[in-house]
């Protein structure tokens, strides 16, 4: 499975109906009515205005020259570096933070300064000193849009050519309308036919993606925006990035969703603008506090299916943190700064004209909260589940208001949930064969002792210790044990990844299937017993093995 990284802050736009987002705000010094921002991705800012007299402005730390000021010294107001520019893209390579800029101007040329590193500003060093370039340098003529990527910078020109520029300048297709760096050694493409492509740097193939493209992108999962306003996905949905409120990866193409008008994708989220003009996000929600939420969901890990977190929406930039409405009013998760809007690791510095609170509870289809955890939603899978849990004394939550369904469930949570579900019984095994490390007054004392005559004995220790995460295959097996090890009704299942050789393991997964408590994972064809369970995870199979 390709892996697919960040679509950088401007993918490649030409003849598409399309614009490049644009972030209209109040008058930063002396830019006026500014169309298009592009902030930095670290903790470091820098910005870069284009404002409505084409002229472009650059503000912030300077390392390497990312101001092309001429200088490397850091500028706290904003400064002028060049007039008729039509466009603006940068990017962040590397713990180093190696910074790269690249502009097209009203004419077609197309301009770079910053680092130049592996030659990605479009043209070889001949000197230790041009790894910084300070001021911008012209690159290429006839330039109808180009994006600053880790391999070099992408341009396709007026005449629908598509262009990596580096040390040497290398064409990679014709009659090209989108273009995009992913996966880092791959540029992805969209030609006139609307078709959509691969192309591997390393060595020269080209893939066919999907047909009807309009745009695409993602970090780990792919997703491609067709004409007919659909969106696709493909990848890893760990983070449930799919949103379809299970973490089973896609091998082929699925569709998401209808009437999409745009999308970004970053962190592992990703946040679509629907034609009628709401703002829906699903996936990772990374870095959340109390004041912070970067798909705008209060105090929630991830979100498993699509939620409204907003209407009225024109556009939005990379991962979603910032939107702009039809009435130019720029809008961000609330920050503890409200002077900034968030971009994923860094800020755009833009002055904000409304501040939007992070919603505790999504609206729309995804709404609703169990009333107890401001994480747990009535679509969530989980959500009869944790209820249960809760009136049973068997969890009271990470806190008073979250239940984190998403961390990792360790064997030791996993004992004690078990411990609650059967009664709390106390434990019967010898004191000489009991946990040594635990007082008596220990929370864990009992539940841990009483697993090992019941739930978890010695044999099941290969699993992991206490501390680990707990598996599928050892929540299964603890809730078999747990139930007598009774024999199930046949021999063999029918999971292609269960070892059916090992006489335990396989009775505990066939009286689980048979007992409704799992149908595997996937199509159903594969268990993952080595898969290590969240917490909302095994509660489900708690509730499923328990109550009536």
């Amino acid at each position: 499975m390709r892996k697919w990284m960040l679509s950088f802050t401007l993918a490649l736009v030409t003849c598409l109906g399309l614009t490049v987002t644009a972030l209209a705000a109040g008058d930063p010094a002396d830019v006026s009515e500014p169309n298009y921002v592009t902030g930095s991705w670290s903790d470091t800012i820098f910005s870069a205005v284009v404002d409505e007299n084409h002229a472009l402005w650059v503000k912030g730390y300077n390392r390497d020259g990312r101001l092309g000021t001429g200088t490397e010294s850091d500028s706290e107001s904003y400064v002028k570096i060049m007039d008729n520019v039509a466009s603006v893209a940068s990017i962040e390579v590397g713990s180093v933070a190696y910074f790269s800029v690249a502009a097209v101007k009203t004419d077609g040329s197309l301009w770079t300064w910053g680092n130049n590193v592996d030659s990605r500003l479009g043209y070889a060093n001949s000197s230790e000193e041009e790894h910084r370039q300070l001021t911008p340098r012209k690159v290429m003529d006839g330039v109808a849009a180009a994006s600053a990527t880790s391999q070099g910078i992408l341009a396709i020109k007026t005449d629908g050519s598509l262009w990596l520029l580096a040390k040497e300048h290398k064409k990679i297709a014709d009659n090209v309308i989108y273009a995009t760096e992913m996966d880092g050694d791959c540029v992805g493409y969209i030609t006139t036919d609307r078709n959509s492509w691969f192309w591997s740097s390393e060595d020269g193939s080209v893939s066919f993606i999907l047909p009807d493209a309009r745009a695409f992108g993602g970090d780990y999962t792919g997703y491609v925006l067709k004409t007919d306003n659909t969106l696709w996905a493909l990848g890893d949905n760990h983070y449930y990035q799919l949103g379809n409120g299970t973490q089973t990866d896609a091998a082929e193409w699925v569709k998401l969703m209808d009437d999409v008008a745009s999308f970004r994708a970053a962190d592992e989220g990703i946040g679509v603008v629907k034609t009628n003009g709401e703002l829906w996000v699903w996936g990772a929600n990374h870095r959340v506090n109390d004041t912070q939420a970067s798909y705008g969901l209060q105090n929630i890990s991830c979100q498993s299916v699509p939620v409204k977190v907003s209407e009225n929406v024109k556009a939005i930039a990379v991962g979603g943190y910032v939107t702009i409405k039809p009435d130019g009013t720029v809008h961000t998760w609330k920050n503890t700064d409200s002077q900034y809007a968030i971009v994923k690791r860094g800020y755009f510095d833009v002055k904000l004209t409304d501040i939007i609170t992070p919603v505790a509870a999504p609206s729309g289809t995804a709404s609703g909260t169990t009333g107890r955890f401001e994480d747990v939603h009535t679509t969530d899978y989980f959500y009869d589940a944790v209820n249960w849990a809760v009136e049973k004394g068997i969890t009271s939550g990470k806190s008073e208001t979250r239940f984190a369904p998403y961390d990792t469930c360790t064997v030791g949570e996993a004992i004690i949930f078990l411990w609650r579900a059967a009664g709390q019984p106390e434990p019967t095994i010898a004191p000489e064969f009991r946990f040594t490390n635990l007082e008596e007054d220990d929370y864990r004392y009992k539940p841990y002792n009483w697993s090992l005559n019941t739930v978890y004995p010695r044999q099941l220790h290969k699993f992991g210790s206490t501390g680990a995460g707990c598996l599928r295959i050892a929540i299964v097996n603890m809730l078999w044990y747990l139930n007598g090890r009774p024999e199930p009704s046949s021999a063999q299942g029918t999971f292609t990844d269960v070892s059916w050789s090992d006489s335990l393991t396989a009775k505990a997964v066939i009286w689980a299937v048979e007992k409704g408590i799992t149908s595997g994972t996937g199509d159903g064809t594969t268990f993952s017993p080595n898969e290590q369970c969240t917490r909302a995870q095994v509660v489900t199979f708690l509730h499923r093995a328990f109550a009536e």
